[in-house]
């Protein structure tokens, strides 16, 4: 059983939000679905993806996997110290937030 987590970061920028997650084997998100696509790609460590009729495990190497519309997927964590990132149209934003950074620097 994956055991949901919340987003370690999340930010909008031009049109496009962005949504980073931290996790632990056995951690992801289970499995769901949006009535927008998005992409997902991991940039350590190694998840299994599962969407409708297939089974993905990712890893940094792997071409970044496009989620349709309406079809259920979920994300589990299968190493220690993953990190994925999901990718959208900022306007399906869970918070609907304006496009900004959580904390200008300069």
């Amino acid at each position: 059983m994956i055991q949901n987590i919340p987003r370690t970061h999340e930010f909008h920028y031009a049109g496009i939000g962005i949504c980073i997650y931290h996790a632990s084997k056995g951690e992801g998100l289970a499995k769901h679905n949006h009535t927008f696509t998005h992409a997902n790609m991991v940039l350590a460590g190694k998840v299994l993806l599962r969407k409708e009729g297939v089974e993905i495990v990712a890893d940094k190497f792997t071409q970044p996997v496009n989620l349709k519309p309406i079809e259920w997927h979920e994300i589990e964590v299968i190493e220690d110290n993953t990190v994925w990132v999901n990718i959208f149209a900022s306007e399906y934003s869970h918070d609907n937030c304006p496009d900004m950074l959580s904390t200008d620097l300069i």
